[in-house]
């Protein structure tokens, strides 16, 4: 339905409830496809959704089209993160060792788990959807909710730090600023 945003039905010509429909189809098919183990075909749907973020056509439902869309990239990003994850406490228990430690370093990865996370690294930044769209942002609304995401995030992983949140505050007035 939304696969060519050139094509015969644009995101903007698209109620919200047909956009929402459309993403939790999308979902449905990425746990599905994760749940039958075929990882490309659940990084094919990633990649889908990361093309709805390009550019907000219908600014009134964007809100709602960031959530549902960065909600299921987060849930691949867990995926990806907890089978590394099993695969290197295997790895290790076969060594005789115990598992990881939850601060554990890159170091204490068993070379086997870090080629596999080097090849998903790989993967994902084959997908020409995913990686420049948080390098550059053409619209301003896209942007603004690219920052709120990389603070939330920022929380989640040191909630002390305020540096990331004041970054996002900075690089918004700059872009803001009339040449």
């Amino acid at each position: 339905m939304l696969e060519d945003m050139s094509g015969l039905r644009k995101l903007s010509d698209i109620s919200q409830n047909e956009f929402v429909g459309h993403v939790n189809d999308l979902r449905q098919r990425f746990l599905t496809a994760w749940g039958d183990s075929k990882r490309v075909e659940a990084i094919e749907v990633i990649t889908e959704l990361a093309r709805l973020l390009s550019a907000p056509s219908t600014p009134s439902f964007f809100p709602v089209q960031w959530i549902l869309v960065t909600d299921i990239i987060d849930l691949f990003g867990s995926y990806v993160y907890d089978r590394l994850l099993s695969k290197a406490n295997e790895e290790r228990k076969a060594a005789g060792e115990g598992e990881l430690p939850s601060d554990f370093e890159s170091s204490a990865v068993p070379p086997g788990t870090a080629e596999v996370a080097r090849n998903w690294f790989s993967k994902v930044d084959d997908i020409k959807e995913v990686v420049p769209r948080f390098y550059e942002f053409t619209h301003p609304l896209s942007a603004a909710y690219a920052r709120a995401y990389i603070c939330k995030i920022a929380m989640i992983l040191d909630p002390t730090d305020r540096g990331p949140h004041w970054k996002a505050l900075n690089d918004l007035m700059q872009s803001s600023k009339q040449p």
